[in-house]
């Protein structure tokens, strides 16, 4: 009996301080609450149920606020996996700037006068202009047998050979560039043309050069006055054989010297890009 009385003493001490749960941590109280429920369940308003979630709301409440790493792991993990595997709404920018440059190389790899990527490539010199060797060798064979050939110039600039040799330099461009992309390769059948024309390796000898033909020389070209002035072109006269007349026609300096046009000021107006210039 006299237990039972001072339990029961206890408990309305109990309920007459509010506060006297409030002492302690919250995992103290969590342990009164373990302890009382089964215990004395006539001491609660609550059922038993409503103490269980309870405690499982507590539980999972203290687990939040004692884990903040466990949160910022997660954080963590989902801005990596946000960098690796970008949204499929953002645009992807490819970096185009390598296969741009591989073009340009390429282009400076031509051959001018078969405009295609140089095959056995030579050089000339002094000019330093290079060209496929079976190019060259066939531009050399057209000019030595032209009329009005006087000396091998190079087809670019037009400036006089002296000589003509393979170029290492660029022959070693072309075959790392075609290591890295062999399609850009010339056919098979165009190499074997140009090997018929054109040993690897070999020297092009340079015609010697050639008087000049006087038959052959055009109207301007035949100036015994020697007085720098210019002679009309071949498509200078009205109804010439070439069905094109120059729009400003060069005055003739044997029959109009007062508007004969002095070659030390450069072309005849509209005869910039004349061939007879």
């Amino acid at each position: 009996m006299g237990a039972a009385l001072s339990a029961v003493r206890n408990n309305r001490k109990r309920r007459a301080d509010p506060h006297h749960d409030d002492i302690g941590s919250p995992n103290t109280r969590h342990s009164k609450r373990m302890r009382e429920g089964p215990m004395s369940p006539e001491c609660t308003s609550e059922p038993l149920e409503s103490a269980d979630t309870t405690l499982v709301d507590d539980t999972d409440d203290h687990h939040r606020h004692q884990d903040p790493k466990g949160k910022a792991r997660d954080i963590c993990s989902t801005s990596v996996v946000s960098t690796i595997l970008p949204p499929h709404d953002v645009p992807v920018t490819h970096d185009d700037r390598g296969a741009r440059l591989v073009d340009e190389i390429e282009s400076e790899l031509r051959c001018g006068c078969c405009t295609e990527l140089a095959y056995n490539p030579v050089s000339l010199n002094p000019c330093r202009h290079f060209f496929c060797g079976s190019c060259m060798t066939l531009h050399l064979s057209h000019s030595r047998n032209a009329p009005n050939y006087t000396r091998a110039t190079c087809p670019a600039c037009r400036t006089s050979v002296t000589s003509i040799t393979p170029t290492r330099v660029v022959q070693s461009l072309v075959a790392a560039l075609l290591r890295v992309y062999p399609e850009r390769a010339r056919t098979e059948r165009e190499r074997a043309q140009a090997d018929e024309i054109y040993v690897a390796g070999r020297e092009i000898s340079i015609p010697p050069p050639r008087p000049q033909n006087p038959d052959s020389l055009l109207p301007q070209q035949q100036n015994s006055a020697n007085d720098h002035l210019a002679r009309p072109c071949p498509h200078c006269a009205p109804n010439n054989s070439f069905d094109w007349t120059c729009p400003r026609p060069i005055p003739n300096p044997e029959t109009d010297r007062t508007n004969a046009w002095d070659l030390e000021n450069g072309p005849p107006p509209g005869h910039n890009y004349c061939g007879a210039w």
